[in-house]
């Protein structure tokens, strides 16, 4: 379900990628959702010998944020790219 088309015209920039930052959360809590439900169901079928967690049954992008780093650059690398102009790809 989108936004109406008159919402959406509205819109600023910054609402816009908040509003596009909350679909992808809720898109990532369906998922999450679905797979623990497969993750309960599988396990109710291997019984109490064997179980697995969510994460083990199948892995999901939003998995893996917050847990490689981005190293930030220096100040020596910011200083080669400030006031420089830049080529868009369009």
């Amino acid at each position: 379900m989108g936004l109406p088309p008159d919402v959406f015209w509205l819109m600023t920039w910054s609402d816009f990628i908040r509003s596009l930052e909350a679909w992808v959360h809720n898109q990532n809590q369906d998922w999450d959702r679905t797979r623990y439900q497969a993750t309960m169901t599988a396990n109710c079928a291997m019984g109490r010998k064997k179980t697995i967690r969510p994460k083990d049954l199948f892995v999901l992008p939003h998995d893996s944020i917050g847990q490689s780093k981005v190293e930030l650059p220096s100040e020596e690398d910011i200083r080669k790219v400030l006031n420089k102009p830049i080529k868009l790809p369009i």
